[in-house]
């Protein structure tokens, strides 16, 4: 049972979430992404899924990239809390 509401207790956050003033140069529109620090940067990355595994601080990195094959990002953190006790026990 402990697992199962574990798996329900899920919300997604978009790169776009983090995009004030959206972009565009000479080669396009500049598309974005968001990973967890530490791995592999996907340009088709849009979105990631937090669950009750990742309440504390998770350090994320934005990406941009443009027409031209360039790319560059910034590091930031969500703060991931459980403040209506859904995960309980189950982390």
């Amino acid at each position: 049972m402990g697992t199962m509401y574990r798996m329900k207790v899920r919300m997604a956050i978009w790169a776009s979430d983090f995009v004030v003033s959206p972009m565009g140069d000479c080669t396009g529109p500049v598309k974005y992404s968001i990973n967890r620090a530490g791995d592999a940067p996907n340009v088709d990355s849009t979105g990631i899924v937090l669950t009750c595994a990742d309440t504390g601080t998770l350090v994320v990195e934005i990406w941009a990239y443009d027409g031209a094959g360039n790319s560059d990002f910034c590091e930031t953190y969500i703060l991931v809390q459980d403040n209506m006790n859904l995960c309980g026990t189950y982390r």
